[in-house]
């Protein structure tokens, strides 16, 4: 076994195939969950600067205000 082929006459071609196909299924969720977070990250990391950047606009216009 881990091989990539049946390993012997206790291994069917059918167990073998559900093996591979269940590493190839769990090998990919893997891979989108790992970039579905770092996906993620990236929008909040975008989100939270656009927050503090309204943050510094309505700072700077609450200053106009005060002067006028």
């Amino acid at each position: 076994m881990g091989n990539g082929t049946p390993s012997d006459e206790y291994e069917s071609v059918e167990m073998w195939f559900m093996r591979r196909t269940t590493d190839r299924l769990v090998r990919e969720n893997f891979e989108m969950t790992d970039r579905l977070v770092k996906e993620d990250f990236t929008m909040r990391t975008i989100i939270n600067t656009s927050v503090r950047k309204l943050n510094d606009i309505h700072q700077q216009i609450s200053g106009l205000k005060e002067v006028i």
